[in-house]
């Protein structure tokens, strides 16, 4: 297979879901605690198939940054999925099918949907046709935030090993973004400025992917995450939020 065509994450195949192996039933009894999902329609262990365009390594530190796939190509009605455009050019944010391309133009972002020529250097997608919509406490910071979402994965059976698509809704005291314009600010620190937001939103949806052990592959470094944010015309990579009234939607069977 090319690497255009791209690749499902190799843990999808090989491996037995943490929720087969030995639980510990009280930790598990306390996650349930912390979060309450829906009951419409039960998960199995991460249904979903992730498929990888480029890793975070090789693209933003290594300079490898060439087109791997044609954006359009692979956005599907119900596609979900994060990553950059070639060059480190802009973000580019998958959300209910729609797949939007945030640029730098004269220091200012603008959004619109990707075009059909438009590759990725990066991209990380999944077809998720229904989801189950859990509470999350309160998240002071992105750390917390990625905290909450672990425990309820794992209250729900899922394997947090392993790739799953997640969406996250609401409204954030402190938001903040950036998308690159020619350079990964954590990797690369020195290179051009990346545009960047800092402040509230009312209303907040994040998506991508989280996964435990895959820094600089599919996560930047320090975390199990790698998600975009959308918060009316402001659509980029989160950098940090402070989020209240949370949704975490999540695949169903």
């Amino acid at each position: 297979m090319s690497e255009a065509a791209g690749r499902g994450w190799p843990w999808a195949m090989n491996y037995t879901p943490r929720s087969m192996r030995t639980t510990r039933r009280p930790l598990l009894s306390l996650l349930l605690l912390a979060v309450s999902c829906s009951s419409a329609s039960e998960p199995s262990a991460n249904p979903v198939g992730v498929i990888v365009y480029g890793e975070m390594r090789e693209v933003l530190r290594e300079g490898r940054s060439h087109g791997r796939v044609e954006v359009a190509s692979v956005t599907g009605p119900n596609s979900v999925g994060v990553g950059a455009l070639e060059g480190l050019e802009g973000e580019v944010t998958i959300l209910d099918g729609r797949a939007l391309v945030s640029r730098v133009e004269n220091e200012r972002m603008t959004v619109r949907e990707a075009r059909s020529s438009e590759m990725a250097a990066l991209l990380v997608t999944a077809e998720v046709g229904d989801w189950r919509e859990c509470q999350l406490p309160d998240s002071e910071d992105y750390d917390s935030l990625e905290s909450n979402v672990r425990s309820a994965l794992v209250a729900a059976g899922f394997d947090s090993g392993a790739p799953t698509p997640i969406r996250i809704t609401g409204s954030a005291e402190r938001l903040s973004v950036h998308v690159v314009a020619g350079a990964c600010p954590m990797a690369d620190p020195g290179g051009p400025a990346p545009w960047r937001f800092d402040g509230p939103a009312d209303e907040v949806t994040l998506v991508g992917v989280y996964v435990e052990g895959a820094a600089g592959r599919l996560t930047h470094h320090r975390h199990a995450s790698h998600l975009h944010a959308q918060a009316g015309e402001i659509v980029g990579h989160l950098d940090d939020v402070h989020l209240r009234d949370a949704r975490l939607f999540i695949p169903a069977r």
